[in-house]
């Protein structure tokens, strides 16, 4: 069978830990202004209202390999984000 044959509930990066057997060990990001002019941008901003930002995400395996992709739309009046930038 399908690891996706009794559905997605929770966390991909929980699923692909426990069925997959792949660790996420961190994600590359960049953050980025909402287009109203942008389909996708448009329904994110008409679903979860504004203010809102886009989290582009590369999450990388224990091994180095890229392993997702994800767009985030985050709400930024109900979240922080605290970014460390390393020189």
């Amino acid at each position: 069978g399908d690891i996706f044959d009794e559905g997605l509930k929770g966390s991909i990066i929980r699923l692909l830990e426990n069925k997959c057997g792949v660790k996420i060990t961190y994600a590359d990001t960049s953050i980025k202004g909402v287009n109203p002019n942008n389909t996708w941008d448009e329904q994110a901003l008409v679903y979860l209202g504004e203010p809102i930002v886009l989290l582009e995400q590369l999450h990388i395996d224990e091994l180095g390999r890229a392993v997702l992709f994800s767009f985030d739309y985050i709400r930024t009046d109900i979240m922080n984000l605290h970014i460390r930038r390393e020189m």
